[in-house]
């Protein structure tokens, strides 16, 4: 018996998601070349399940793929079966706010605009100034799971992190 493949490429809805993320929220990846993959399984990594992920391709994954590439996002086909259209868009969205380019058109990987344990803001409060722009978006959100994101958010990078850890 043949196993099912563990990565494999994603379909047109993915896609087809991502294109209007880039086209309405991240302009600056227009020219990006991004390959979408799925993972069969989301993976625990440090007790929490990785939902998705973006890389920069590396010269192994060009030649493979046979064209360029600056970035592969890899999304766990079990969890976009099964979730809810708003929060699938929430997490490509997540995964697209990693991609960027720096000054010179370089390819290049942002990390999250917060990190930071919630027992320590618990005990501690805001301690670090770069917590500060993560606090008001999330001031300005119902923040319950399943509660929907608000339109016209003053810092709409902060707010589209809240969405999902991935």
């Amino acid at each position: 018996m043949r196993e099912e493949p563990n990565i494999w490429n994603a379909t047109e809805d993915l896609r087809g998601t991502a294109a209007t993320l880039i086209r309405d929220h991240h302009k600056h990846l227009i020219p990006a070349h991004i390959e979408y993959l799925w993972r069969r399984k989301a993976r625990p990594i440090g007790g929490r399940f990785t939902l998705g992920s973006a890389k920069l391709a590396t010269e192994k994954d060009l030649a493979l793929a046979g064209r360029s590439i600056h970035f592969i996002i890899t999304v766990a086909a079990d969890f976009w079966k099964r979730a809810p259209e708003g929060k699938q868009v929430a997490l490509l969205d997540h995964e697209l706010s990693h991609c960027g380019f720096d000054y010179e058109g370089n390819p290049v990987l942002y990390a999250h605009d917060a990190e930071e344990f919630a027992s320590v803001i618990r005990r501690h409060g805001v301690w670090r100034e770069d917590l500060q722009p993560f606090v008001n978006a999330a001031k300005q959100l119902a923040l319950q799971f399943d509660a929907e994101p608000k339109e016209n958010l003053t810092d709409e990078r902060a707010a589209q992190k809240l969405e999902m850890v991935a």
